[in-house]
């Protein structure tokens, strides 16, 4: 299911009258005369100065490490960067680094890289349509978790696991990668080549599930315990109504990645129907908690 059938389907059981503008990207949403809206995927349950400290890398970084809460290094740029500074830091982190737009979300505007003149090359073409980059040290993440969190309550946790593939002597790199991940490459034309057996190859170094990754649900207590207990910190410090969470597990310690503002499960609900049941009720406690 599409997010925007989800939505029109929550408003008709909710008896809310829905008009979608803006080519598909404003929700107005009427209901005993008073009018709400959701932006894309954010729905305006976080007050306006959250929300514009989870949609900036940089900041929310400045606040979790100002309250000892675990979270992967940041350095702002801007566009009078100075190279000896940004020479200095890749040097700091061992020649090896990720760069991205400070306010980018979904992967996107995000490179990994362990050249000086590419990292020049990269910021410059980020700089055109970006007014601050975050620089920061590649990590070596085993695995990265997401955790939705609406009304201070967790209302799903799950881990993704990257597109990486074992050859078998026998199916080319397509087959494996479908295998893998049926819905994100059963349309991509990757390659026919047969992958030797025992072969590691990884498709795609990033976790996001629009980039190839699969979701899989946590159920280890132990983990669920240590991801509650950071996000616990997380609401403390941060007044977050609505929002989703990645957490990162690194050399057995648990760090934050971001925290994002909107919440995006389009990928992650069309796995399964039993996924398409939790977003939608999830989806649904955010449009009730709008017209409290």
């Amino acid at each position: 299911m599409e997010y925007k059938e989800v939505i029109k389907k929550i408003c008709e059981e909710e008896n809310i009258k829905l008009n979608i503008v803006s080519n598909n990207w404003i929700y107005i949403l009427e209901k005993n005369n008073i009018i709400k809206y959701i932006v894309g995927y954010t729905f305006g349950l976080n007050k306006d100065s959250i929300a514009k400290i989870l949609d900036d890398k940089y900041a929310l970084y400045s606040i979790l490490y100002k309250f000892n809460i675990p979270i992967i290094e940041h350095n702002l740029l801007y566009k009078n960067y100075n190279k000896l500074l940004v020479k200095e830091l890749f040097l700091k982190y061992n020649k090896d680094i990720v760069i991205k737009a400070n306010m980018s979300f979904g992967g996107k505007d995000v490179y990994h890289l362990k050249s000086l003149k590419e990292l020049y090359k990269v910021m410059d073409k980020l700089f055109i349509k970006n007014y601050s980059l975050s620089l920061c040290p590649y990590q070596d993440i085993n695995t990265e978790y997401r955790i939705i969190v609406l009304n201070k309550d967790i209302k799903l946790i799950y881990k993704k696991i990257k597109p990486i593939v074992i050859g078998d002597g026998k199916s080319t790199y397509q087959e494996l990668l479908e295998r893998f991940n049926p819905n994100y490459f059963k349309n991509k034309n990757i390659s026919h080549k047969i992958i030797k057996k025992g072969r590691i190859k990884e498709y795609n170094w990033q976790f996001n599930l629009s980039k190839g990754a699969m979701a899989q649900e946590e159920n280890n207590q132990d983990v669920i315990k240590e991801l509650k207990k950071i996000v616990k910190m997380i609401l403390k410090v941060i007044d977050i109504n609505f929002a989703s969470i990645d957490i990162a597990l690194i050399n057995n310690e648990y760090k934050v990645l971001e925290i994002n503002n909107g919440v995006t499960l389009t990928k992650y609900m069309n796995i399964s129907f039993e996924n398409e049941k939790k977003v939608y009720n999830i989806y649904k406690d955010a449009i009730k908690e709008l017209f409290k």
